[in-house]
């Protein structure tokens, strides 16, 4: 006898809560999920400023939390996203889990700004605070990742700020391996990853891309309104530009300020690639290997 089981589920756990009363402590840990419902028909939005469009969805969803975990669990075949932080969300901690065969993205944060300037679609005002902020992404194996969805990644973000990616694996995407995907509060730190086999379905990106096309007010940045950004730091990670992943090791794209990148091992690709607007950029101590093109781009050291 053959069984044949099909999903609808797009979403296995919804952890929601508000920003004033937010879900706390909410541990999953060493747990397999598999087989989630495709979502590239579902409802998308546009983030922010950077290429992307993506649907505010993942097997697992948290909204409104603080100090929340997913540790040493296991998606496989997650046909959406793995992961979504939509809105506040405090202290998140995703670590020790493995992603194989993902549609979209493993990991993603997303927040919210005041949705109103721009017929609702580009809100700059993120003064609010009601965004994913400290997240922590540590030690994750992420592998074949965008089989359905291309504009997908192991870990995007957009209106989040003070994100932290470390010791994490990621190879074999349709994609960049890491996307942020605008400025908004910055602060946010990428070091001691291993990101290979990137962009195998597309091109024009790095294992690690970024934006910055529009200004957000945040209290990021101080305490108080501001468009300034903290700097983001990207350094001592092993890059390797193969496959359509040629712009660099890192791709900070049209816009993006306020990075040093340094310390970093890279191979392939350019050597530093900066898009149209980018400045107050600082790279140094990199080790470049292989290069296409030593540099390209439009600002000022």
């Amino acid at each position: 006898d053959m069984e044949v089981i099909a999903t609808n589920l797009h979403v296995y756990f919804n952890i929601s809560g508000t920003q004033e009363a937010p879900v706390k402590n909410v541990v999953f840990n060493g747990i397999g999920f598999r087989d989630a419902a495709y979502t590239y028909l579902a409802p998308h939005g546009v983030p922010s400023g950077g290429d992307w469009g993506l649907e505010r969805l993942g097997a697992i969803f948290f909204q409104g939390t603080e100090h929340c975990m997913v540790n040493a669990s296991y998606f496989e075949r997650m046909d959406g996203n793995g992961i979504m932080l939509s809105g506040y969300n405090q202290y998140a901690v995703l670590s020790n889990n493995e992603f194989a065969w993902t549609g979209s993205t493993a990991m993603a944060a997303w927040g919210f700004t005041d949705e109103l300037s721009d017929g609702g679609k580009h809100g700059n005002d993120g003064t609010t605070g009601n965004f994913p902020r400290y997240t922590q992404v540590l030690s994750n194996i992420v592998r074949e990742t965008g089989i359905w969805e291309k504009q997908s990644s192991a870990w995007f973000q957009a209106k989040s700020a003070q994100s932290t990616l470390k010791y994490n694996i990621i190879y074999n995407l349709a994609r960049a391996g890491v996307n942020i995907n605008d400025g908004f509060g910055g602060g946010n730190e990428i070091t001691e990853n291993i990101v290979f086999n990137t962009c195998r379905e597309s091109s024009d990106h790095g294992p690690i891309n970024s934006w910055d096309r529009q200004p957000f007010l945040t209290l990021v940045n101080g305490g108080k309104p501001g468009v300034i950004p903290l700097t983001n730091e990207i350094h001592h990670n092993f890059l390797v530009s193969n496959y359509g992943g040629v712009k660099g090791g890192v791709d900070n794209d049209d816009g993006s300020i306020l990075y040093a990148n340094h310390d970093n091992f890279e191979i392939y690709g350019w050597g530093l690639k900066n898009g149209i607007g980018c400045g107050d950029h600082r790279s140094y101590n990199n080790v470049h290997l292989y290069l296409s093109i030593g540099y390209r781009g439009h600002t000022n050291f």
